[in-house]
């Protein structure tokens, strides 16, 4: 594939957005974003109980020592016999509650009269997991994986194939699923080894340079600029996979 000529990235913005914090109250700030107590109390118990759903559970309080599986070691046990699957990225499969909280407080402020908790549940990748495939298989293995997905039960939310949008920065496909239990969405992005590769570049990038998270906790030094934009095979047959929406 021949490498093609793309405009620029714009300039990063200028300055940083103050961190986030609770005030005496419970309420949550981050700039002029505001959670009220009750709204916060909200974020905090579905967040515990989203990192169950993902994670599973080890028994509660009351003596039950019963394990629960979560999304993860279901996924993984769905792809465990399928060859050369990896999982990647594990230390972001869940995004940080203050970013949740941000989104869910622009959401609060654009809509009158959400309800917080469903707005919660909505929210695309608050758990994401990724997958990459080897190049070669990629096309059968999504499918593959996708089917055994709907088989155990989940249900399918949306499907985006980023290999058909044009763009040398856009690969890999997006499918999102609903937990059937706990009504969670979860995310699985499939890559191919290659394109996680660049995507994890981006990624990196992106976090380096991102104005809302505090200088101390972003990654140094930034990846190059350009690594993210290098061009990546398209597997076979991939455009058989269509978007679902």
């Amino acid at each position: 594939m021949a490498p093609s000529t793309l405009p620029p990235l714009p300039p990063l913005p200028v300055g940083q957005i103050s961190p986030p914090y609770v005030d005496g109250d419970g309420a949550w700030h981050q700039g002029g974003l505001t959670l009220t107590p009750e709204v916060n109390r909200v974020v905090d118990e579905f967040l515990s109980r989203l990192e169950e759903a993902a994670h599973g559970s080890t028994g509660d309080s009351s003596g039950d020592s019963s394990e629960t599986a979560g999304i993860r070691s279901r996924l993984r046990e769905l792809a465990r016999d399928i060859p050369g699957v990896r999982f990647e990225d594990p230390a972001h499969e869940l995004e940080p509650a203050d970013r949740i909280k941000q989104e869910l407080a622009e959401r609060l402020a654009a809509e009158n009269g959400l309800d917080p908790l469903r707005a919660l549940r909505e929210i695309p990748d608050a758990i994401r997991y990724t997958v990459s495939v080897p190049t070669g298989d990629y096309t059968a293995d999504v499918r593959e994986l996708q089917s055994r997905l709907a088989a155990a039960g989940y249900e399918p939310v949306e499907l985006r194939n980023g290999w058909l949008d044009g763009g040398e920065d856009r690969t890999g496909i997006t499918a999102r699923w609903r937990e059937p239990e706990t009504g969670v969405i979860f995310g699985v992005e499939y890559h191919t080894p290659e394109s996680w590769q660049a995507q994890a570049a981006r990624n990196a990038f992106e976090h380096a340079n991102d104005q809302q998270i505090p200088q101390g906790e972003r990654e140094s030094p930034a990846p190059p600029r350009g690594e993210h934009l290098r061009p990546v095979e398209t597997p076979r047959g991939v455009e058989e996979i269509t978007d679902v929406r």
